[in-house]
C-alpha cells in the first residue's frame, strides 16, 4: 500500500451467536441449496468432469464463535475422484471443502486488527440502529511502515 492509498472496507458488526446471523443464511434453505448446486455443476464444467455430484456432497453451515465466523462448507459423504490432467486425485469421504466464509467483528475489533497491520480508520459510517458498517482505510503515518511500502499491488505502467 502506498501512502496516498485509501481502502473503503465494510465489516458486518454482530454478535455471530445472534439467531439473526443463523437466520440470515438459513431462513430459504433451498435457496442455498441451488446456490451449491449451480457451483458445482461450474466446478464440473471448469474440470472438464463430474467429480462434483450433488448427491456425494452436504451443505454444512456452522458458526465459529472463536474465530467470530458464520462458516459453509461442503462435506463429501463418500470418495469423489479427479481423473483429468497429469494426476489423479481422490477427496476422502469426510473432505471440508470451505465455500464461503461471513466473519463478524465489532468495529473496536476492526480499529484493532487496522493498528496491528499499520493502518488507522479515517473514518466509518453506519445507518442508525445497523450494525453494518464501512471503514475508510490508510496507512497510519506514525506507524513503522515495511521497506516495501511505497510497493502496489497494482502497478500501471508505459501510460
Amino acid at each position: 500500500m502506498r501512502p496516498d492509498d485509501l481502502i473503503l472496507a465494510g465489516m458486518d458488526g454482530h454478535d455471530v451467536t445472534s439467531p439473526k446471523v443463523w437466520d440470515a443464511y438459513h431462513a430459504h434453505p433451498d435457496l442455498f441449496e441451488t446456490f451449491f448446486h449451480k457451483g458445482l455443476e461450474r466446478a464440473n464444467a471448469l474440470l472438464g468432469e463430474a467429480v462434483f455430484k450433488a448427491q456425494d456432497w452436504d451443505i454444512c453451515g456452522e458458526i465459529e464463535e472463536d474465530e467470530g465466523r458464520h462458516r459453509f462448507f461442503l462435506k463429501a459423504n463418500r470418495a469423489a475422484a479427479a481423473t483429468g490432467g497429469d494426476a489423479g486425485l481422490v477427496l476422502q469421504q469426510g473432505t471440508e471443502l470451505d465455500w464461503f466464509d461471513a466473519h463478524k467483528r465489532p468495529q473496536w475489533m476492526v480499529r484493532e486488527m487496522c493498528a496491528a497491520a499499520g493502518l488507522e480508520i479515517v473514518k466509518s459510517w453506519a445507518i442508525e440502529g445497523s450494525e453494518m458498517r464501512q471503514y475508510l482505510i490508510r496507512l497510519d503515518t506514525g506507524a513503522e511502515q515495511s521497506s516495501d511500502s511505497d510497493d502496489s499491488a497494482i502497478s500501471v505502467s508505459g501510460v
